[in-house]
Order: structure tokens, then C-alpha cells, then sequence
């Protein structure tokens, strides 16, 4: 989802275009993930230990890449491209 808005706006350069992306489609993927992590934590409930560790497991990983993952990562890819469009002018 990112990488085809991405493509959209790339049209306005590297830099700008990364920006506009993260920014256009941040609140849609974070949403995504919270409630794919409250869902995989409602297996919780179940009267299946293994279920439950597994929804446990599943949650705490999603809220972890959604959380934290994904703002290193959006800073890391930032930085890349701003180096490639220095090395391109």
C-alpha cells in the first residue's frame, strides 16, 4: 500500500514523494495493524491454552511491528532516499 503511493507521488521527487506517502497512508496501515492485533488477541478467551498463546504471541508481535517497527523503519527508508537523490543531482 505504501510502495503504490509511493509511485504516485514520486512524480514530485524521491524525498517529497516518500514524505507524501508515509504521511498519505500512515493512519491507514497503523489502524490496520492495531485492530489485526486486537483481534489476534481476543484468542485470548479461548479454552485452548495453545489458541491463546498463539493469539498472545500474534498481538504482541503486530502491536510491536505496527508500533515500533514501522516508525524505524519510515525513518530509516527517509534517510536512504535522500541519499539517492544527492548521489542522483
Amino acid at each position: 500500500m505504501v510502495i503504490a503511493r509511493y509511485l504516485e507521488e514520486s512524480k514530485a521527487g524521491l524525498n517529497a514523494g516518500l514524505i507524501r506517502a508515509v504521511a498519505n497512508s500512515g493512519k491507514v496501515a497503523t489502524t490496520a495493524g492495531l485492530v489485526f492485533a486486537v483481534t489476534m488477541m481476543a484468542m485470548l478467551s479461548s479454552d485452548l491454552p495453545s489458541v491463546g498463546q498463539m493469539g498472545s504471541i500474534l498481538g504482541l508481535g503486530l502491536l510491536l511491528d505496527t508500533l515500533i517497527v514501522r516508525s524505524f523503519i519510515t525513518r530509516r527508508r527517509r534517510s536512504v532516499t535522500t541519499g539517492l537523490a544527492h548521489l542522483r543531482a
